[in-house]
């Protein structure tokens, strides 16, 4: 047989393409679940930024005396849900977004009419957790009888 007769198949076979379609298939849904989850501990870590911040205020507002003598500053939040509101002499009500909801629910106050100090009343059990989840993450904001307020993370203990 010559050379001009040889015929020179080139490129790669049926099996071939399918294993490394396949390959890429497994990784591009590995890298997507890691993506969602990774989104998911975001938005609880930043819910709980926002919560923290809200409990400060109330603070803030009742230890400054803002509003009228003896008015109570009161933190509420509800079970499975994505509202909370800062009640007082004025209400603030505040929503947490992208789908967060709260684990567990509750509420606790501050009575102002110590100002410029302040009486700090949580429930039984101090400290007080606040639990933000979305999806298979959840963030934690721990709140003292002291007054602290400690944005913990992933981490369910309150030190």
């Amino acid at each position: 047989m010559s050379q001009k007769n040889k015929i020179i198949f080139r490129g790669f076979s049926l099996i071939e393409l399918m294993v490394v379609i396949a390959i890429i298939g497994i990784m591009t849904a590995v890298t997507l679940v890691s993506l969602a989850k990774s989104r998911d501990q975001k938005t609880a870590d930043a819910e709980g930024r926002k919560v923290a911040a809200a409990v400060r205020e109330m603070q803030n507002d009742a230890l400054a005396g803002k509003g009228a003598t003896g008015c109570n500053y009161t933190f509420t939040y509800t079970n499975a849900s994505n509202s909370y509101k800062l009640g007082g002499c004025v209400t603030v009500n505040y929503t947490l977004a992208n789908g967060a909801t709260f684990s567990g629910g509750g509420n606790f106050s501050i009575a102002a009419a110590q100002a410029p100090w302040g009486t700090l009343t949580l429930p039984a059990g101090s400290p007080t957790k606040i639990a933000i989840a979305k999806g298979s993450s959840t963030n934690y904001v721990c709140v003292y009888q002291s007054g602290n307020v400690v944005e913990n993370g992933a981490n369910a203990t309150c030190p």
